[in-house]
């Protein structure tokens, strides 16, 4: 997919989307159409669709233009050593005691 295509698709899923079922519920509410709800679930169902596959597609290209740079055929592991978590949790107890 290119980079035009992928901005598009972003902004159409993450601005354009979620404005049009708010109208779309607001209008509908307002009139008390039939079905409303079931509208409302089907387009807030298609967005999160929309955002997921967007979501594994940047996964993707970020991870292969990683590779790319830095020739590695795999993203390094995490482990709780290295999350940046700066908390000393020494001398609490089970109960959440000091």
């Amino acid at each position: 997919m290119s980079d035009k295509i992928y901005d598009v698709l972003k902004w159409i899923t993450l601005v354009f989307l979620p404005a049009l079922t708010t109208l779309t519920g607001v209008i509908l509410n307002s009139f008390n159409i039939n079905y409303t709800e079931i509208i409302l679930t089907i387009m807030t169902a298609i967005t999160t669709f929309m955002g997921t596959i967007l979501g594994i597609s940047n996964i993707n290209y970020s991870k292969n233009n990683n590779n790319i740079i830095t020739g590695e055929s795999e993203q390094p592991k995490e482990n709780a050593d290295n999350l940046g978590f700066t908390t000393n949790i020494e001398g609490v107890n089970k109960d959440g005691d000091n």
